[in-house]
């Protein structure tokens, strides 16, 4: 981001078929100190906004897609802030 944002995180992606995609979504303002604000299992194989929560001001978004036994590939094409 290249100024403080705060609001309701969305992200705009899908799921691959048949995997079970653990997506978890932290903001910062100092790069140093996380916070999560989301943490679900995505399946849906159709793009769609993934509902992510909502934040106070950050600066920076990380987007982990984690392999916690099953298998994951997400794909996200945006992402959006809304106040």
């Amino acid at each position: 981001m290249n100024a403080d944002a705060h609001g309701h995180i969305e992200l705009y992606g899908y799921s691959a078929p048949g995997y079970y995609s653990h997506l978890y979504v932290y903001v910062s303002s100092d790069y140093q100190n996380w916070d999560l604000v989301a943490s679900k299992t995505i399946t849906t194989t159709s793009p769609y906004w993934i509902d992510c929560g909502t934040s106070g001001n950050f600066i920076y978004i990380y987007i982990l897609v984690y392999d916690s036994g099953f298998s994951a590939l997400l794909y996200v094409d945006s992402v959006r802030v809304t106040p």
